[in-house]
Formats: structure tokens, sequence, C-alpha cells
């Protein structure tokens, strides 16, 4: 993915590749229905209040819960200082990368993350230069 980002200077911008790998979050939305997010450079602020990107309507979360951003070529959450605080495959965590088959524990909610490694594709890739 590549990101155009303004500069201070003169109106210029510079580019910078993102190499995040893809990885999706399966969860309960607020209305019930079973719902996927794709998750990208943007960062996503999972809680309970409407102005989050991802809503959950479950009393123990708390409003701004917890975000997951793209740093270097993984993904991250970082709890964002809530009450009951955020479980990685139920371990409470102030802050973990995620990886494939994880369960983010958010209040009573569960939501699952579905994606490969950096490290998968990274070993695929020497697969690939290997038989070239």
């Amino acid at each position: 993915m590549i990101l155009d980002c303004p500069t201070a200077t003169a109106g210029r911008s510079w580019t910078t590749t993102v190499d995040v790998i893809a990885m999706q979050l399966k969860y309960t939305d607020s209305t019930g229905r079973e719902a996927v997010l794709q998750l990208g450079a943007d960062p996503v602020i999972i809680g309970r209040v409407p102005e989050c990107d991802v809503q959950l309507a479950d009393d123990r979360v708390s409003r701004h819960h917890c975000e997951i951003r793209a740093w270097d070529d993984v993904f991250v959450v970082r709890d964002l200082g809530s009450h009951n605080g955020t479980l990685i495959n139920g371990q409470r965590t102030e802050i973990a990368v995620l990886k494939d088959g994880d369960k983010i524990g958010i209040g009573n909610t569960t939501v699952c993350v579905l994606g490969d490694s950096a490290d998968h594709y990274r070993g695929m890739l020497r697969e690939i230069v290997k038989r070239i």
C-alpha cells in the first residue's frame, strides 16, 4: 500500500510504502449481527459508543476500550485504559502483536483475528526466491 504524506515544507509530499499483512476482525456488532472488518493503515478504535470504528453492545466494554493499528508489518492491539482490561487468548495485556487465530477479549465479547502473519509471507517469499 502506498501512502502520500504531506510535509511542512512548501506543500511538498513524500511517499512511503506500508507493508502490512492481510488481517481481519470477526465479531458480533451492536445490532447482534456477525461482522467482519478488514484492517488497514488507519487505526481502529473498539468501544461501546457510536463514534468508535467497532461498536460493541456490551456493558463491560469501555466507551473507548482498545485500539488496533498497523505497526511496521504487523498489527498491534493496545488497551486504552479500559476498566475491565483487554485480553489476548485469555491473558490480560496492555499491548500485544496480533496473530492469526488470536482471540481478543473485550468485556463479554470475543473478537476473532483472521489473517496471515508477516513471518508467513516472508517465508513464502524466501521459498519463491530460492526457486527462481
